[in-house]
């Protein structure tokens, strides 16, 4: 997997809308610069979760009655679309981690009980409680 694909007006609907999974949508223009250092970002995460998610790519310039039906004014905007839907936006050049987790790309991770949170007390309890009786 981890291929993005090129969508346009026409395909749009096929692709985002109408699709199955969650589907990550770069709306960006080749003329721009941060989204050339979007890129290797998209396609790392395209590598890596392209099972589950389609990553997408749409020129606003060759589509801009898409990008206006999504009050795109700023590029790289990348959205995420669920059930045909958009549900979570990103403006900007983020790091791979920064825009998972803004897009909610990846589960979260387990959150930790408070005996096991960090620092001296999460430790010593941690110590007292397995210590062995006697």
């Amino acid at each position: 997997m981890g291929r993005i694909t090129d969508v346009d007006s026409r395909s749009f609907r096929e692709r985002v809308l109408e699709a199955e999974r969650p589907v990550v949508v770069d709306f960006h223009a080749d003329w721009c610069g941060p989204c050339h250092q979007m890129s290797p970002v998209l396609e790392g995460l395209a590598e890596e979760l392209g099972d589950e998610v389609e990553f997408v790519k749409l020129d606003v310039d060759g589509s801009p009655d898409v990008a206006s039906a999504y009050r795109v004014s700023s590029i790289p905007t990348i959205i995420r679309f669920d059930g045909g839907r958009p549900t979570r936006w990103s403006v900007g050049v983020r790091s791979a981690h920064a825009l998972s987790r803004e897009l909610r790309l990846r589960p979260r991770p387990r959150s930790r009980s408070r005996s096991e949170g960090q620092g001296s007390r999460g430790l010593f309890r941690r110590l007292r409680h397995d210590a062995p009786d006697g």
